[in-house]
């Protein structure tokens, strides 16, 4: 089992009082591995709220909804404040991110090229909670890890399209960016970040 890559977790959001606008939100409430994120998104529950979501048809409506009921975790590492500046422990992980699928079948196709690359190996890779996105969180190449963050997850944009023509989305290049957790009892877990076997 790999023991050092842990990443913050936040609760849901809320409504900023500046802009009455939904937030997500900046102050951690805990620091996960893979494998606690893993029985997160294979459990039940964030089912109810990512079976909402997709039932919700206007896109702010969605954005709002999402903000207010999921999970959000910092794959890049362990931060005092959801802040480029709080990072504490780097976790050698980075999100790479496809959306704008047009179904779930199609999102899980690109699930298994993230899965079956042996270039750049997935930790954990599960369906967005909209239904039509897919996450790969990646582990860092040994050969890239002195390397800038923004410089690694450029790499890897450019090899992913360069290989398969998937094009990740270029929001994953801030180390602090929150990926929202969702329900998935599809998703992917490479068995070395494993202290029980899931699959029994």
């Amino acid at each position: 089992m790999i023991k050092n890559c842990i990443f913050s977790v936040y609760p849901h959001g809320y409504i900023s009082n500046k802009t009455d606008a939904p937030v997500p939100a900046s102050k951690p409430n805990g620091t996960w591995s893979i494998e606690e994120a893993y029985k997160y998104i294979t459990s039940d529950e964030a089912k109810d709220a990512t079976l909402t979501l997709r039932s919700i048809e206007g896109k702010d409506e969605r954005r709002r909804f999402k903000a207010l009921n999921f999970t959000t975790a910092t794959f890049g590492g362990v931060f005092s404040y959801r802040n480029a500046q709080s990072l504490a422990i780097k976790s050698d992980l980075m999100v790479l991110d496809v959306d704008d699928l047009k179904d779930e079948e199609e999102a899980r196709h690109i699930q298994q090229v993230f899965i079956n690359d042996q270039r750049i190996k997935s930790a954990l890779c599960f369906v967005s909670p909209s239904g039509c996105g897919v996450k790969s969180v990646a582990i860092i190449p040994d050969e890239w890890k002195e390397w800038q963050f923004r410089d690694v997850f450029s790499e890897a944009r450019k090899y992913y399209l360069f290989e398969y023509g998937i094009e990740i989305d270029k929001s994953g290049s801030d180390i602090c960016r929150a990926c929202y957790l969702p329900w998935d009892a599809m998703c992917f877990v490479n068995p070395q970040f494993l202290t029980i076997n899931y699959s029994l």
